[in-house]
């Protein structure tokens, strides 16, 4: 077998929930490609999946060490140090993380209705479970609710308030709505969680711009290029601000 065909095959595994077979095919594409970050970041998606929290973060670590700009990745690391965290008072919290893993599955299949009874299954056995009340929001602004997802964005900060990703997405959601201010609050949070956080940074930028406020925009968008030198959305944003200012 190919070492591409062991990668697609563990994400293949992975989508179907079947995380045993996904990691053994995972491990066997980083016996020749250690340098894969990717790859490092599946697995330890899988190893989050069935509960091994500590095998997880290890891979996340090197995933970041391969790739240190991938903000996807310090956000996941950072809801399985929650959960790693929240499992300690918590003993059904691998029932609890299966429905969870199954809602997300159903949702993007756009069996919307069966993912939505599963996460009220999920608060109904745990209501303080941050992770639910976040995914359960970002399916709601998936299907354009923005006030049910905000709701529960906002419940999932009071539960876990260092989750870096859900200052970020309820950010976006407050810019949609044209609460910039808002937004910015959020997006600030976020940078300051995690400092190399571009995604943030230009999203703040653009808030920063909608207000008018042209030097704070073009200080964040600055800020984006010099983590990301090739950053083609700051490039033409930062080139359409400084002809504004003109």
């Amino acid at each position: 077998m190919k070492m591409d065909d062991f990668f697609n095959q563990g994400l293949r595994y992975s989508f179907e929930l079947k995380n045993d077979k996904a990691t053994k095919a995972f491990s066997s594409y980083l016996k020749e490609n250690p340098q894969s970050s990717p790859a490092f970041l599946n697995r330890g998606n899988c190893y989050f999946q069935e509960g091994f929290y500590d095998k997880a973060v290890e891979d996340y670590d090197n995933a970041l060490l391969l790739n240190p700009n991938n903000a996807e990745i310090y956000k996941i690391r950072a809801w399985v140090l929650y959960f790693k965290d929240w499992a300690n008072t918590h003993g059904n919290h691998l029932s609890v993380l299966g429905i969870i893993n199954h809602a997300i599955k159903v949702a993007s299949e756009q069996n919307l209705k069966e993912a939505f009874l599963d996460f009220e299954k999920a608060l109904q056995i745990s209501n303080d479970n941050a992770f639910a009340f976040y995914q359960r929001g970002l399916l709601y602004a998936q299907i354009g609710d923005h006030i049910k997802a905000i709701k529960d964005l906002t419940e999932s900060m009071r539960l876990a308030p260092n989750i870096v990703g859900v200052y970020y997405d309820r950010g976006n959601l407050y810019q949609q709505q044209s609460l910039y201010d808002r937004a910015i609050d959020d997006y600030t949070l976020a940078i300051g969680l995690y400092p190399q956080f571009t995604e943030a940074m230009y999203n703040r930028g653009i808030a920063f711009l909608q207000k008018g406020n042209y030097e704070s925009a073009t200080v964040d968008l600055n800020a984006v290029l010099e983590i990301k030198p090739d950053d083609s959305d700051a490039k033409n944003t930062l080139q359409k601000l400084n002809h504004l200012k003109r």
